[in-house]
């Protein structure tokens, strides 16, 4: 028996590593930042940071549609005592953005992982996809926005910023890439796009490339911010602590914001780096079963409401 555990353990010693899967190619990330790439700087920080978090934000999509009445920073104070990572709770606030983020559950996933593993190429396909909005004509600022053109600090290199006309104000940019962009000049890699709800965009006509819908007052819910220079996104602590009063500030190393691997729930990492990286703290075979639409209670342990269809498959959400 002894020989046989020894020779079992050899052979697996010499069993070759699994294929890791190749870095995101610069049009593939660029693809699937295509639709968030024209959100506010702030916005689309906090897009990013929960992005990494999937199954949190599943449950908070689900908290929005049973609490519909709910609305803005009003929606942001409800859901203060969930567990959810900071940047899934403020994005009950914007629910034109959290839906479709439970709806299209494997691009939200994909663009976290590349946001994990590749941080600083997500916000330079960002600045190329801005570039190139701008170039077109299709990115100006307006009542909604204010676009800054101007030269990074750290690396003189030239940005484009996006920030709300009015700080109070949120307004959530729809547009069709293959129309802001200019064309597309990648076929093997579509940009990823959705069509705007009505129940958020009401009359949108995207013939110009945007819609605008309806401007929230949620600066209550932003607390992060692009730093384009640096390649990373970061985190004012003070106004963090308007979303949740008990957020960590440890969390935090220098203003920028770091992945909290306890927010994942079991959700696997994509690659080894990664994984070795980040799942020391993950959660195990539970929250892997929810992600993967079976009942375990988590919508009540989360406190989505939902125990009763956390095992349903019906919504793309629960496939994702």
């Amino acid at each position: 028996m002894l020989l046989l555990l020894l020779g079992a353990a050899a052979v697996h010693a010499q069993s070759p590593a699994p294929p890791q899967p190749a870095p995101f190619k610069p049009e593939e990330i660029e693809a699937l930042v295509a639709p968030v790439a024209l959100y506010p700087d702030s916005l689309l920080s906090q897009v990013l940071m929960a992005s990494t978090y999937p199954l949190e934000i599943v449950y908070a999509a689900r908290w929005v549609k049973a609490n519909p009445k709910l609305k803005g920073e009003d929606a942001v104070k409800a859901v203060e005592s969930q567990t959810w990572d900071i940047s899934v709770k403020s994005l009950v606030a914007f629910p034109q953005i959290l839906e479709p983020m439970s709806d299209k559950l494997d691009w939200t996933q994909k663009l976290g992982d590349a946001f994990l593993a590749q941080e600083k190429d997500v916000l330079a396909a960002v600045q190329r996809l801005r570039a190139r909005a701008d170039k077109s004509g299709n990115l100006k600022s307006n009542e909604q926005q204010k676009v800054i053109v101007e030269a990074a600090p750290e690396t003189g290199q030239t940005i484009v910023k996006i920030e709300p006309a009015n700080p109070q104000v949120i307004y959530v940019p729809a547009y069709n890439p293959t129309v802001v962009y200019g064309s597309w000049s990648y076929p093997t890699y579509p940009p990823y796009y959705w069509p705007p709800s009505p129940a958020y965009y009401p009359g949108a006509a995207l013939a110009t490339g945007f819609a605008w819908g309806v401007g929230l007052a949620a600066a209550g819910a932003i607390f992060g911010n692009c730093n384009w220079g640096g390649g990373d996104v970061n985190i004012n602590v003070d106004k963090a602590r308007n979303v949740d009063r008990s957020f960590d500030r440890t969390k935090v190393e220098g203003g920028r914001w770091k992945h909290d691997s306890s927010h994942r729930q079991g959700v696997a990492y994509r690659d080894n780096a990664s994984r070795e990286k980040y799942s020391r703290n993950v959660s195990g075979a539970d929250a892997r079963s929810d992600f993967r639409g079976r009942e375990s209670g988590a919508g009540e342990r989360n406190g989505s409401g939902a125990r009763g269809d956390a095992g349903n498959r019906g919504t793309a959400g629960d496939r994702g």
